[in-house]
C-alpha cells in the first residue's frame, strides 16, 4: 500500500518536470519519456534503453542536465541492497531546490530531521 505522502510528492514531481519542459524548450518527443528501475537491478533511460547494474553503490537516477548549479536544484539518487539474496531499494534520496529529502525503509528525513 502507497503511504499518503507519496501522492503529493510524485504530483509535485510531474508538475515541476511539465514546468520545466515549458520553460526550457525541450522538444515536444522527450516530454512523455520516463525513466525507472525495477527487478533484478534494471533501469530504463529517458530515451528508452535498459541496462542493468548488479551493485549496491549509490546512483544518480536523474538530474538536471542543463543547470549552472549542476545537480544542485533538482537530483533524484537510489541505493539498493540485498535482502535474502534478493535485490530492493535500500534508500531514494531528493534533493528539490534546497530541499533534501531521504526515504528509507518505514523512515523520512527532510533536511536532516525525521
Amino acid at each position: 500500500m502507497t503511504p499518503q505522502w507519496v501522492k503529493p510528492w510524485i504530483a509535485l514531481l510531474f508538475g515541476l518536470s511539465a514546468t520545466y519542459s515549458d520553460d526550457v524548450g525541450v522538444r515536444q518527443s522527450h516530454n512523455q519519456q520516463v525513466c525507472s528501475t525495477f527487478g533484478n537491478y534494471h533501469y530504463k533511460t529517458f530515451d528508452g534503453d535498459f541496462f542493468q547494474l548488479p551493485y549496491t553503490c549509490n546512483y544518480v537516477l536523474t538530474s538536471l542536465c542543463k543547470s549552472n548549479t549542476g545537480y544542485e536544484e533538482f537530483n533524484i539518487q537510489l541505493q539498493r541492497e540485498e535482502v535474502d539474496g534478493q535485490p530492493i531499494i535500500k534508500k531514494v534520496s531528493l534533493k528539490l531546490d534546497g530541499t533534501f529529502v531521504v526515504l528509507a525503509h518505514s523512515s523520512i528525513t527532510v533536511n536532516g530531521e525525521q
